[in-house]
């Protein structure tokens, strides 16, 4: 096992709250393995009708619901091969309405998005199961904060199952 169960110092605590959505006792990567299928299932799921469904006014719409899953599993995947790689920097933080406004989004089909989503998901699973010990120990910073890779690839995975158990309840 790679990756192993994040200490607090390692990560932002506000991704504490992610981390609630993981099993106990399962390795992470198998989650990640499990929920790429899992999550292509609820995205062929989704009634167009829902696409640009939005619960509350202010709410991302379906389809930018899962458009920021799909950016921000990009992002962590990418800070964390930075940090493989010894980026010194500390990497950029990003606004995740911002993203989310300025993603073209009325061309997506439920096609395109379990493409998306699936094709990042097995990038992410393929980096993480690429990286040594050693490599998964590194720390870097990421939007003014510690981080190590290792707890790069638990919020990955937390991250997603966080929002698709909102789009679950609420957009169901």
């Amino acid at each position: 096992m790679i990756l192993t169960q994040p200490i607090q110092g390692e990560y932002p605590a506000y991704y504490d709250t992610y981390f609630a959505t993981l099993d106990k006792g399962k390795p992470v990567i198998e989650q990640m393995h499990e929920d790429a299928e899992k999550c292509a299932k609820v995205i062929a799921a989704l009634p167009q009708q829902k696409w640009h469904y939005a619960y509350d006014q202010g709410k991302w719409t379906c389809l930018q619901l899962l458009q920021h899953v799909i950016d921000t599993e990009r992002i962590m995947t990418y800070r964390a091969l930075c940090i493989a790689r010894n980026e010194e920097q500390d990497l950029p933080g990003f606004d995740e309405n911002a993203y989310a406004a300025a993603a073209e989004m009325k061309h997506k089909t439920s096609g395109i998005i379990s493409l998306e989503w699936i094709s990042v998901r097995q990038a992410s699973l393929s980096f993480y199961m690429g990286l040594t010990e050693a490599e998964a120990k590194k720390t870097g910073k990421a939007n003014n904060n510690l981080v190590s890779i290792n707890a790069l690839g638990y919020i990955t995975v937390a991250h997603a199952r966080h929002h698709f158990n909102i789009l679950a309840q609420r957009y169901f």
